[in-house]
């Protein structure tokens, strides 16, 4: 993330790997976007349980494809509901 920061002074957001937070964990992605989990956006796959962690964890915004009443669950925090995605937003490519 350091050296993405150097090289593309614009801010812009980190988005994991689809799934890359049921494979590899929260502790994972804190170590990849460093101090920059605010402005990172994690893939938890259905997992709601592991979103609420990431979103604890000061992480930006989570992806979770959760049941129905899971994502009802996690949406019952005020505080995170803003942060909780259904969907990954669509990629912007940057130039190189």
């Amino acid at each position: 993330m350091t050296n993405l920061k150097e090289r593309h002074p614009s801010p812009f957001l980190a988005m994991s790997p689809m799934g890359a937070g049921n494979s590899f964990g929260v502790p994972w992605w804190l170590q990849v976007v460093g101090d920059g989990r605010s402005a990172s956006i994690l893939d938890c796959g259905a997992s709601a349980a592991l979103a609420r962690i990431a979103l604890l964890a000061g992480i930006g915004w989570v992806i979770c494809k959760a049941s129905p009443r899971q994502l009802t669950a996690l949406y019952s925090d005020a505080s995170h509901r803003r942060r909780i995605l259904t969907n990954a937003p669509q990629v912007t490519p940057w130039p190189r």
